[in-house]
């Protein structure tokens, strides 16, 4: 983890972050506790602010429809930043990542 905690922060300072990354990130934070599907959604609520324009939301837009994009985009083959997400973790953590994101958009994020 510490490893990663180095990676991210040299592209967190070149303000190469998306919402994916973040994503990633939080997921990864919440592996580390007892919890981590509880602790996902607590880690991504606050991280991720729900839409409230309200032309958006008559229009079908979710609440939190960018962060559902961003758990969607986890799980695809290109990961994290635009490269491979095992450059940054272990391919036993990439899985359990994935998984987690996979559960997390199943469900409802805000309950």
């Amino acid at each position: 983890m510490n490893t990663f905690k180095q990676k991210w922060a040299h592209y967190a300072q070149n303000r190469r972050t998306t919402s994916t990354d973040m994503a990633f990130y939080h997921l990864s934070k919440a592996l580390l506790f007892d919890n981590p599907q509880e602790k996902a959604k607590i880690l991504l609520r606050s991280a991720f602010t729900p839409a409230t324009n309200r032309h958006k939301l008559a229009n079908g837009y979710q609440v939190y429809t960018p962060l559902r994009d961003a758990l969607y985009w986890i799980t695809r083959p290109t990961g994290i930043y635009g490269c491979e997400s095992k450059h940054f973790v272990d391919e036993e953590t990439q899985q359990k990542i994935v998984a987690l994101a996979k559960t997390l958009n199943a469900v409802e994020i805000t309950s």
